[in-house]
């Protein structure tokens, strides 16, 4: 956009740098309409040129033909962060405001693939006017992808040499049986976590085994449950006399 001068994206040792770029001229901020634009919006021109670089980026990696649909000026406003931005860009001659959107004018002509393939391809033969321009063989073509990607796997190696080695996987949490009630084990749980003897899956495992031998001695495993909860226990005892347990001798507190 804004001219054919530059291809915004190419260094000075004429090598394409990563990522993507678009086409703007080095004397893009002495452009009378860019003078205009800051004049109209009481900016300096560097500052209007930065504001066109991010629009027409934009427009860049969204449109195909410089027609954005459903796209205002309020927006474009808003994107430049520029009360006034678009109505100045259309006074510009560079916006055109229709009811289904915005339009770039002679977009092809400096954005999309094609003509960054034109302006690639002219640089190249003004450069090799000047003789800045070497010739790259295919064997040294192929020697230099080789070295590319011998590079690449040397610094994957490198990383994963330095990489941390993995913890231990944790185990599961055990799975409930279908005779424990989830809403009762749920609460036994968040009691445990919050006496700060959060539940691991061996002491779940542990649990859940006393409960079955209480469940096999006649006893509703879930009542067990509240009865701990009410408690603050961290253990499960057999319920006695209303509530009142007998513990066993020697058991140790999971």
């Amino acid at each position: 956009m804004g001219g054919d001068d530059v291809v915004s994206g190419v260094s000075t040792a004429g090598f394409v740098m990563a990522g993507d770029w678009i086409k703007m001229r080095t004397n893009l901020a002495d452009d009378p309409a860019v003078i205009g634009i800051a004049a109209a919006l009481d900016l300096d021109e560097d500052t209007v040129v930065g504001k066109l670089h991010r629009l027409w980026s934009w427009a860049d990696s969204q449109s195909r033909d410089g027609h954005a649909a459903n796209v205002t000026k309020k927006w474009i406003d808003r994107y430049a962060r520029a009360d006034g931005f678009a109505d100045a860009m259309v006074s510009a001659g560079w916006l055109v405001v229709e009811k289904s959107g915005i339009t770039l004018p002679n977009f092809d002509r400096h954005n999309g693939k094609t003509a960054k393939t034109r302006a690639l391809s002219s640089d190249r033969q003004s450069r090799k006017r000047h003789g800045e321009v070497t010739i790259e063989s295919r064997d040294d073509r192929d020697k230099n992808v080789t070295r590319e990607e011998k590079r690449r796997e040397e610094k994957k190696e490198q990383e994963q040499k330095h990489r941390p080695p993995a913890g231990p996987v944790a185990a599961p949490m055990p799975d409930l049986p279908s005779w424990i009630d989830r809403e009762a084990w749920d609460g036994f749980a968040a009691m445990r976590k919050r006496e700060r003897h959060p539940l691991t899956p061996r002491a779940a495992k542990l649990v859940l085994t006393e409960l079955g031998k209480l469940r096999d001695s006649g006893h509703d495993p879930n009542v067990v449950l509240d009865q701990s909860t009410r408690n603050s226990w961290r253990d499960v005892w057999p319920v006695k006399d209303g509530g009142r347990v007998t513990a066993v001798g020697g058991r140790v507190a999971i």
